[in-house]
């Protein structure tokens, strides 16, 4: 067996290319570990954290990084929706047999997106089953997910364990130290100047390390556009005003910082059918456009064409939430929390 062909990593993602801040140094040092060898107090590595944090990253240098030191290890890394995938397109050609022997001859799991077995309990089962073959047989796992263990919904207590068994470490909101190295590795990447009070700008719009990239690659088309590397502070917050809603915050961005806010919020959501609603993409997209238009004052067509839909639709969707508001008195605390979050973050 090629482990090369097993493994689907980016080589693009490693260690050196992660910026490192006390939001997350002590997942990347519990990530650094399992790469010389499997350590039983670190499997699985559980990795938790919101989006944008760089689980993705993390995961695929911890593969990048064994391959390197033990060439003829074989490393696999899947999300946990080609996981399912994979299970059940074994399992419906009657060879569910074969897909455990292919389970086996991994010497290193990594799955992204654990969360995504919610609900699946077929493949959780199967999942259990490939977690024991693996761990038994002294081989590393290491998983990541938006939500720490305790808090993923509609899983089998059976596998809730298995994912708390060993070390589970997180990876924080980025925090300014984060912004700044990110942006300034971005911007050396993109090769464009940007003055520092512009840096303070960027930094204060991002919620995450993706909307540092997404700034600078709109900064990077106006450069092209327009043959100008220096670009001033009143050029920057002029593209990306006309990026987004023309009054401070562009509005892609908006809707990244509520989602990150809901996504926090989340992970400490004690109710589990609540928890279970907000994990749906649909339902969870109607709430973020219900806060960035109630809690941020974003307008419906700003809105819309930030989350590239009809402003109606958007209108549809916080009108529904605030129905439900109404009627729901979990969901009614739920969302004073994020809008306390958010409007104490905007001040």
């Amino acid at each position: 067996m090629d482990p090369a062909s097993l493994s689907h990593l980016n080589e693009g993602y490693a260690f050196a290319t992660f910026a490192q801040s006390d939001c997350n140094r002590a997942a990347v040092e519990a990530a650094r570990i399992v790469t010389v060898r499997t350590h039983e107090p670190y499997n699985p590595l559980f990795i938790q954290g919101g989006r944008g944090t760089g689980k993705t990253h993390l995961l695929h240098a911890i593969g990048n990084a064994i391959r390197a030191k033990r060439p003829g290890v074989i490393v696999c890394y899947r999300t946990a929706e080609e996981f399912t995938n994979g299970c059940l397109k074994f399992h419906r050609a009657g060879g569910i047999g074969e897909f455990r022997n292919k389970i086996l001859n991994i010497q290193v799991l990594l799955m992204d997106d654990v969360e995504f077995l919610e609900g699946k309990k077929f493949t959780q089962q199967e999942f259990e089953l490939s977690f024991d073959l693996l761990r038994d047989a002294g081989k590393q796992i290491v998983l990541t997910s938006q939500l720490p263990p305790k808090r993923i919904g509609s899983v089998r207590a059976e596998l809730r364990r298995r994912l708390s068994s060993g070390q589970v470490v997180s990876l924080g909101p980025p925090d300014v130290d984060l912004k700044a190295a990110i942006l300034k590795r971005a911007t050396n990447d993109a090769e464009i100047n940007i003055p520092a009070e512009s840096t303070d700008y960027l930094i204060r719009c991002a919620s995450t390390a993706g909307d540092l990239k997404a700034m600078v690659v709109k900064l990077k088309a106006y450069t092209l556009l327009d043959h100008e590397q220096n670009l001033s502070h009143e050029k920057i917050v002029s593209v990306l005003q006309e990026w987004g809603n023309g009054k401070g915050k562009p509005s892609r961005l908006v809707l990244s910082e509520v989602g990150r806010a809901v996504d926090d919020r989340l992970g400490h959501l004690d109710d589990p059918e609540l928890a279970d609603l907000l994990v749906k993409s649909i339902f969870k997209n109607q709430v973020i456009l219900y806060l960035a238009r109630t809690a941020c004052g974003a307008s419906f067509s700003d809105l819309g064409r930030a989350a590239q839909k009809h402003h109606t639709t958007v209108m549809h969707a916080v009108s529904k939430i605030a129905s439900m508001r109404q009627e729901n008195t979990e969901l009614r605390d739920f969302l004073a929390e994020v809008e306390l979050v958010l409007r104490a973050f905007r001040r």
